[in-house]
């Protein structure tokens, strides 16, 4: 979705992009329930440009990529580089659904 949008960003496409992701949300880790909170990025952009959208997209591909690595216990290392990124908390993410899934991946 938020691909899609970057052709023609505006804030209502930003507002169903945020939607979208279902944050905040609680999800089952094997480490346990983990809450996922509201994302400060996507909470953030307004989406006058394309550029929040391309950003969204980046994003929300890391969170899900480390989702699909917690649910298999897969230690950070094994991450693609931006996914590990995101998961550290690089780039103004620290606080947000991606640093909680890298706390528990940590934590393995």
């Amino acid at each position: 979705m938020a691909r899609a949008a970057v052709p023609m960003p505006s804030e209502a496409r930003m507002r169903e992009v945020r939607r979208a992701s279902g944050l905040p949300a609680l999800v089952r880790l094997p480490a346990g329930p983990t809450r996922l909170p509201e994302d400060p990025l996507l909470r953030a952009a307004d989406g006058a440009d394309a550029g929040d959208f391309s950003d969204a997209a980046r994003h929300l591909d890391g969170l899900a990529d480390a989702l699909r690595r917690a649910s298999v216990g897969a230690p950070v290392a094994g991450l693609r580089e931006d996914a590990r990124l995101a998961v550290g908390g690089v780039g103004g993410l620290d606080g947000g659904w991606l640093g909680t899934i890298g706390e528990h991946l940590r934590a393995w």
